[in-house]
């Protein structure tokens, strides 16, 4: 931690946001523009009292300052606390007045030779230009005769329609002083023109006054040194020596480097709207180059992604090839599944524009569920959500896939198809609707085995409609059982059992599936089973087996999914 610092963590009470000292003033990508201008920004809203920028800490005002090492030629940042703060945890002690030594550093260089000299010569040269219609030294400006606030530029002057303030800088002035002024004059439609007598093109040499004027004037810094005294007096006229900027992009880098040229008052753009001027917009200019390094950026960066999508999907088809080849998942061996790595919209996108398993593709696995083969790659197909699928518009001979599974003779194929038709969030059409409705109007309990296993078909098909989640759909294989006796209670039929007494089917399930026990005792209250199977249990042993359930009262299991399918419960 920088001993200078007082402050590490800043809060923005507008966004809420944290500025961590070590990252945004130490960092590399940091730019030196954008730390002055959120310096600037953080001084303007103190002054216009819309502190947004605040200690962690104390919820206090704060301040970018710096430090320069002249042994190691480098400048340190850092937030501080104002010095009128209030006390804080973290705040060191310190008796100075900000405003008594701002103060005597402003009116001190107003006092010298130098201060005087180039005042007078700024004025001269003003007063030999045929544009200007008036020029004051040291007058006391004002907006209105008795207004409170006022200001006594070094020189005023009146250049065609527009109100210039002149203020030489010689030495450095606290930031609050150039946004002071800076705000008054913009307040008033006056435009401010900073003036330096000299500035160095190192920026290790340049003062922080210099840098808070020009990063926040499009780059532009007016100096009046000694060439513009000599060209002034030349041209008879004022002359400025004006550094800018140009920027220029090389090698993904935005730079600029100092430019100078002499100008005159009729070369500067003066902005009503801001009340700023500019000879060259060297922000405009520096904006624009970053926009194109960012579009430049993003050009290789989505051609880099481009190619690294196309080299995620070709891994994941070639995947799927040596599954539905050999019918065995490849990651078992090599512990890796290329699907893993596809975690964004685009990327699954592009999968599919090249699977093609939800359009012209889609009769591959609409073949599987058909003839029963690839078990164990269709399997995994229907779970993998990735791998967009729709047999909504499929039929053959006018039935749809639904339908021909529904009517597979083969009872135990069609439990497994039917719940990954459901798993891969198979939708029922009308006719699917038709078709399952069929299977409980057919049902007689006097008829065959085979007559029976429909009415288990519609059973376990209600079931799986009645889910929230179709991704919990391979979760009710396993208590197919369990299912079956519940909807045995709300519908007053037998199904899936051979007994052929209501409360013969509770006590097989209390017996052998104890872990849905209450649940199921819960089912039989809300369908009207309890009293009635009681009321039929002549011989008590329902009854007995009933309670010493409770009294065991085994372990359950989680019944989120049986909420899911009897809501009435």
């Amino acid at each position: 931690m920088d001993k200078n610092r007082t402050i590490e963590t800043v809060l923005d009470l507008e966004t809420g946001e944290l500025t961590e000292a070590a990252v945004f003033l130490d960092s590399a990508q940091t730019d030196e523009a954008d730390i002055f201008k959120l310096r600037t920004l953080i001084e303007k809203q103190i002054q216009l009292h819309e502190v947004n920028y605040v200690c962690i800490y104390c919820k206090q005002a704060i301040a970018i300052r710096g430090r320069t090492n002249f042994i190691e030629s480098s400048k340190t940042y850092y937030f501080t606390h104002l010095v009128n703060s209030k006390d804080c945890v973290i705040k060191t002690n310190n008796i100075l007045t900000r405003e008594e030594v701002q103060r005597i550093k402003y009116n001190g260089a107003k006092e010298s030779a130098l201060h005087e000299n180039l005042k007078n010569l700024i004025a001269h040269f003003l007063r030999l230009e045929p544009a200007i219609k008036e020029v004051l030294v040291e007058k006391v400006y004002r907006e209105l005769a008795i207004s409170k606030e006022w200001k006594k530029p070094d020189v005023m002057a009146i250049f065609k329609d527009k109100k210039i303030a002149f203020e030489l800088q010689l030495s450095t002035t606290f930031l609050s002083v150039i946004v002071q002024r800076t705000l008054f004059y913009q307040s008033r439609n006056v435009f401010l023109i900073w003036v330096f007598p000299h500035f160095s093109l190192q920026s290790d040499l340049q003062k922080f006054t210099q840098k808070d004027v020009y990063f926040n004037n499009s780059f532009n810094v007016y100096v009046f040194d000694k060439e513009a005294q000599e060209q002034s007096a030349t041209e008879q006229g004022l002359v400025i020596s004006c550094f800018y900027h140009e920027f220029t992009l090389e090698e993904n880098v935005v730079s600029g480097k100092w430019v100078k040229k002499f100008i005159r008052l009729s070369d500067i753009t003066f902005d009503h709207e801001k009340v700023t001027n500019y000879f060259y917009d060297s922000d405009a200019q520096r904006d624009l180059l970053k926009l194109k390094l960012e579009a430049l950026q993003k050009s290789k960066e989505d051609a880099r992604r481009l190619t690294n999508i196309k080299q995620k999907v070709k891994s994941c088809l070639d995947y799927l090839r040596k599954f539905y080849k050999n019918d065995y998942d490849p990651a078992y061996y090599s512990g890796y599944n290329p699907f893993d790595s596809l975690t964004e919209p685009d990327e699954i996108l592009a999968l599919n524009e090249e699977v093609k398993f939800s359009t012209e593709k889609s009769s591959v696995i609409y073949e599987l569920f058909l003839t029963g083969n690839k078990w164990v790659f269709l399997k995994y197909i229907c779970g993998e959500d990735k791998v967009r699928k729709d047999f909504s518009q499929v039929s053959i001979r006018g039935k749809t896939i639904f339908e021909l599974i529904v009517e597979r003779p083969d009872y135990n194929s069609f439990f497994g198809h039917i719940t990954l038709l459901f798993r891969m969030g198979y939708v029922l059409t009308d006719a699917d609707y038709a078709t399952h409705q069929k299977l409980y109007d057919d049902f007689n309990f006097n008829t065959s085995e085979v007559e029976k296993e429909k009415i288990e078909r519609w059973a376990y098909v209600t079931c799986l409609n009645s889910l929230w989640s179709k991704d919990t759909a391979t979760e009710l294989e396993d208590i197919r059982k369990v299912l079956f006796a519940i909807m045995s209670l709300k519908h007053g039929l037998i199904i899936g059992s051979k007994f052929t007494v209501a409360r013969q089917v509770t006590m097989n399930f209390i017996e052998f599936h104890p872990e849905y026990g209450h649940f199921y005792l819960r089912a039989m209250k809300a369908y009207g089973q309890y009293d009635a199977q009681l009321n039929d249990d002549k011989s008590g042993k329902l009854r007995s087996k009933i309670l010493t359930f409770k009294e065991k009262n085994p372990p359950q299991k989680p019944v989120l999914l049986l909420y899911e399918i009897f809501s009435e419960v």
